[in-house]
């Protein structure tokens, strides 16, 4: 729906029945701009309602981090990258909570660590806390890579925690 608006865009401008530059049509001219620049701030509030359900579905942090940074590399307008920078509070936070439930899943299964099949006892384990500690670090290792990420009042918050 974005994407299609986005493409017949330029039509509207380029397939003008008058020759543009004819100052015979100036008010025509005005309103076809006008126009333009009204569909222009359609595509761009449908891009920031498409951004924020985008990031409601996503169930991780690295997820929510991948989106961000393809969002980032497109060029767009400011009230956009306003919006997708904004979300990076919202991936620590997320990241936040991933880090509790590990936490969580952690001590309740320390004494008695689930087994993969196929594994004797104390590998078993070893490999399960090994699991539980790659799935934290995982992110925090993508989050690091972004310069000043990690470098917020929040961030100093989620390094910690982490």
């Amino acid at each position: 729906d974005v994407m299609q608006l986005v493409e017949l865009l330029p039509d509207r401008l380029e397939n003008s029945p008058y020759d543009i530059f004819d100052r015979r049509y100036r008010e025509t001219w005005a309103t076809a701009m006008q126009t333009f620049h009204n569909n222009v701030e359609e595509i761009e509030e449908k891009t920031k309602i498409l951004i924020e359900k985008s990031f409601k579905k996503l169930r991780s942090s690295e997820g929510a981090f991948e989106l961000v940074e393809n969002f980032k590399n497109i060029q767009s307008r400011e009230s956009i990258n306003q919006q997708i920078h904004e979300r990076y509070n919202d991936i620590l936070e997320q990241y936040t909570s991933e880090l509790e439930a590990v936490e969580k899943i952690f001590l309740e299964n320390k004494d008695s660590p689930p087994i993969y099949k196929n594994f004797p006892p104390t590998a078993g384990a070893i490999k399960w806390a090994l699991d539980l500690y790659q799935r934290a670090k995982k992110p925090i290792l993508r989050f690091k890579a972004h310069e000043g990420l990690l470098n917020s009042e929040y961030g100093e918050v989620v390094k910690k925690k982490y």
